[in-house]
């Protein structure tokens, strides 16, 4: 669940035009949910729609989950929906009447009613708060009104001023995750991997060695990320040392330091630097934390932003054979930030490339029952995308 960014919706056509860039690509099969507290979006959560013919239980279950998750912005008082499938829209309105009637209730009652839901299809849109009057969508005990629907035409949302704008600023609509990924197979328990006794966090190797390195590797390894951490050394300025970018990459493929370099990632070079030397029940306990973005105030999202650019980085350096942990890398920080399907596109990927990398297919079973991290699910340390932001 993300934040929304500084910006003005005046019709809905900017709110849909908004929605792509604030969750970094055009949504498939998907509701996305907007919280809002008076005049003033809040967060913004993309879920998967309940499977076709899933029975009322299941549609409450869905709902429910849903609910969660919104629950978290605990000052929002409304709720936008936004319902994407790529069917024609009079279809859409009676495919999901039922879990729309039910979330809608659910909503009303948890004190944060719906005050728009819009329907998006292959060949258009519509929704309770169109401006014409023959569009008859609405939301009530029934479910959806589906008499003489009305239709927009998708060029609406994709001209509209405020998507003009983010585009002004910089931001570009990615292509859908799912599209770079594939299947992995079966994954284990999230809790603990009995091939390995591997808890996220926890000290020791993927392979179940406690061997770590030493104290040299780990300060050197920290020392090698922090310029690019703390945003004093740009990536342009070590492609000349053509060292670097595998330097780095190796540094992620040992359990101990790359725990290290999540950390300070997350929580500073200090903080990374003393707990590997001191390796005390406090500092593992903060690892642990940071590692599951448990910590209360989260983390330092400068320092997340550029850990993920440079991981990016690495990714279009290496192509087809960026490493199992560069991914795992790259999807944690993605499952930080609450972007749940770009983070399961990319840990499938680093599952299938390593199916022996645990932390890998750790992550990826957390992402798959639909746990949010614990900084997404805050308003105060929840991830804000910039433009920017791939």
């Amino acid at each position: 669940m993300e934040k929304t960014t500084d910006c003005t919706a005046r019709s809905p056509e900017d709110v849909l035009g908004y929605i792509p860039h604030a969750i970094g690509f055009q949504p498939r099969d998907s509701l996305v949910c907007l919280t809002a507290t008076g005049k003033e979006l809040g967060a913004i959560l993309r879920v998967d729609l309940p499977r076709a013919g899933a029975s009322r239980a299941r549609l409450r279950d869905h709902a429910l989950a849903v609910l969660a998750y919104l629950s978290h912005d605990a000052a929002a008082d409304g709720t936008f929906l936004a319902l994407y499938q790529e069917a024609p829209v009079a279809q859409l309105q009676s495919r999901h009447a039922a879990f729309l009637s039910i979330l809608e209730s659910m909503l009303s009652g948890a004190g944060r009613p719906v005050r728009e839901c819009w329907l998006i299809g292959a060949d258009g849109w519509n929704g309770s708060g169109c401006r014409l009057g023959e569009c008859l969508l609405g939301l009530g005990r029934g479910g959806l009104v589906t008499e003489n629907p009305c239709r927009h035409p998708l060029e609406l949302i994709s001209n509209s001023a405020l998507a003009a704008e983010m585009v002004f600023r910089g931001s570009a609509v990615q292509a859908h995750p799912d599209d770079a990924s594939d299947s992995p197979g079966r994954v284990p328990d999230p809790r603990r991997s009995a091939s390995s006794g591997e808890d996220p966090g926890s000290p020791g190797g993927d392979d179940g060695s406690s061997a770590g390195p030493s104290a040299e590797e780990l300060t050197g390894a920290l020392a090698e990320w922090e310029p690019l951490l703390d945003g004093s050394q740009s990536w342009a300025g070590l492609l000349p040392d053509t060292g670097w970018p595998e330097r780095l990459g190796r540094t992620l493929e040992v359990p101990a330091l790359r725990d290290a370099v999540y950390v300070s990632a997350a929580d500073g070079h200090e903080t990374a630097l003393r707990g590997s030397l001191k390796d005390g029940p406090s500092w593992r306990e903060r690892f642990g934390a940071v590692i599951i973005a448990e910590t209360g105030e989260g983390p330092d999202w400068a320092r997340m932003d550029r850990f993920a650019e440079v991981l990016g980085r690495l990714r279009r350096e290496t192509g087809d054979g960026t490493t199992a942990a560069v991914l795992t890398a790259l999807g944690w920080v993605e499952w930080c930030r609450g972007r749940g399907t770009h983070a399961s596109a990319v840990l499938r990927r680093a599952a299938r490339k390593d199916p022996e990398l645990h932390l890998a297919r750790l992550l990826l079973e957390l992402v798959l029952m639909g746990r949010l991290s614990g900084w997404s699910t805050r308003r105060d340390s929840s991830w804000r995308r910039s433009p920017q932001t791939g």
